[in-house]
């Protein structure tokens, strides 16, 4: 496992500093490619390498940030107009799809697809009756703040994976 953790927290580094080299204006990338790229790449591989090995919470955390590095992606390659009025619908689904990945892990513990289809039901009401509720003005502001610093979040996580790692 510890070199699993080098080679995610070398990706996490070089993804960190391609997006600073992006802020800086050496690369013409966009921001939001790089950091989806980097977020579906390393849950991508966490749910390969946790898969089978009862570690739920690195599984969990696996699936949703690939799903939300596709987001990522799909977002700045097909225009979207009006993305803060999908943030819930998105978390709802992400987290359904995380209890689905935990189920599908170990299907003796039922709960994991109830909770699952809670989710994916609540996400789709969710959809269905958000022209009704109006846009969510407070998420889109934080989610427009939290892009803002992905940058320097990921140079950091890629720093401490592998400061951390065993010698």
């Amino acid at each position: 496992m510890a070199r699993n953790n080098k080679i995610i927290g070398a990706s996490f580094f070089l993804f960190g500093l391609i997006s600073l080299f992006k802020v800086i204006g050496l690369f013409d990338i966009s921001h939001y490619i790089i950091t989806g790229c980097t977020l579906a790449l390393y849950g991508f591989l966490s749910v390969i390498f946790n898969l089978g090995t009862s570690k739920k919470g690195l599984l969990f955390l696996g699936s949703t940030l690939f799903l939300i590095g596709l987001l990522f992606v799909f977002s700045e390659l097909y225009q979207i107009i009006q993305k803060e009025n999908l943030f819930l619908t998105l978390f709802l689904f992400v987290l359904g799809s995380g209890f689905f990945i935990l189920f599908v892990d170990n299907p003796k513990e039922r709960q994991f697809l109830i909770l699952s289809g809670m989710f994916f039901v609540s996400a789709t009401f969710t959809d269905a009756f958000v022209d009704a509720l109006g846009s969510f003005s407070l998420l889109a502001n934080f989610g427009i703040i939290l892009l803002g610093y992905w940058p320097v979040f990921l140079v950091l996580m890629g720093l401490a994976i592998l400061v951390s790692r065993k010698r």
